[in-house]
């Protein structure tokens, strides 16, 4: 697995991602994260500097050299999906090259230098070019990783708890906002449910083997630590399932399960033991404090 995000490694100590009872960091930092996903190479952090594009990028020249040697001895079908495969690669380059190009004083679309989270101050880490630069980056990043079998499972944290950041529409802090008006909260919350609708809508474009999509194989669990963030409780939190065709998930459907557990509702443990099972883990029976697995998801 990997943890990946958008301004989501703040505070290592608020990870909502373990390992046991160790909590796991997330890489804000796109270079970081390709390196490490791509390269084989260990992540320096997030708040790791300089360029350091042209090792990375140069593994990603000879990926496609690779690719259009192989492509020669392919057939019509496979030779179409190859080349879907290598224009998300080409993708990935420019978006990385553009870094490399900001970072040596050039005038392209990344406004950071190595694109550095920690340490950010408030003003700086609310900038709207920056904020969804790096979230279609990180994205692009994290869909190839699982379109190459690099990571079959990964978390794309966006922002963390208590986030000061103004999101595109928004002219209060994400925090702020949440104990304000809804005229106030909800900008914020379209924003960043649309970010992850354009995740899924990338993952229904990417092939996976012969079976569909990448999204047609895979589980996505959308949550949020919180159910009333202005009350800062863990109550009633809402979550979102979203998958293809070969996941059996019956969608467009909103469900209550407040009634388990003698009214006390379902735990979250119970859904997070639901997806485990039918991603094939089927020795969990639960996690967590989870009662057990929930009826009526599939």
């Amino acid at each position: 697995s990997y943890q990946i995000g958008c301004f989501g490694g703040y505070w290592a100590e608020k990870s909502i991602c373990f390992n046991g009872t160790s909590r796991l960091p997330i890489e804000d930092n796109p270079q970081n994260a390709f390196k490490t996903l791509f390269s084989g190479g260990a992540s320096t952090g997030s708040s790791g500097g300089g360029n350091g594009n042209a090792d990375q990028l140069r593994i990603l020249d000879n990926v496609s050299k690779d690719l259009t040697r192989l492509r020669g001895q392919l057939g019509s079908i496979e030779r179409e999906r190859l080349d879907m495969h290598a224009e998300s690669f080409k993708t990935l380059q420019d978006r990385l090259t553009a870094q490399g190009n900001q970072s040596s004083g050039g005038t392209a679309a990344c406004v950071s230098s190595g694109i550095k989270m920690q340490g950010l101050g408030a003003n700086e880490a609310r900038s709207i070019d920056k904020l969804k630069i790096i979230s279609e980056v990180q994205q692009d990043i994290i869909i190839q990783a699982l379109s190459c079998d690099l990571v079959r499972s990964a978390v794309f944290s966006y922002s963390h708890p208590v986030s000061p950041i103004m999101v595109p529409g928004s002219s209060i802090g994400d925090h702020d906002a949440s104990h304000g008006t809804p005229a106030q909260f909800t900008p914020s919350k379209v924003w960043w449910i649309g970010q992850i609708a354009n995740l899924i809508e990338k993952m229904s474009k990417i092939p996976d083997g012969t079976s569909g999509s990448l999204l047609d194989n895979t589980i996505v669990l959308l949550v949020s630590e919180l159910g009333d963030s202005a009350l800062h409780d863990h109550w009633r939190v809402p979550f979102v399932l979203a998958g293809g065709k070969n996941t059996g998930l019956k969608g467009n459907r909103a469900l209550n399960f407040r009634s388990l557990n003698g009214g006390k509702g379902a735990n979250h443990g119970d859904l997070l033991t639901t997806v485990a099972q039918k991603a094939g883990y089927s020795t969990i029976a639960k996690f967590g404090l989870a009662n057990g697995p929930m009826d009526g998801i599939w």
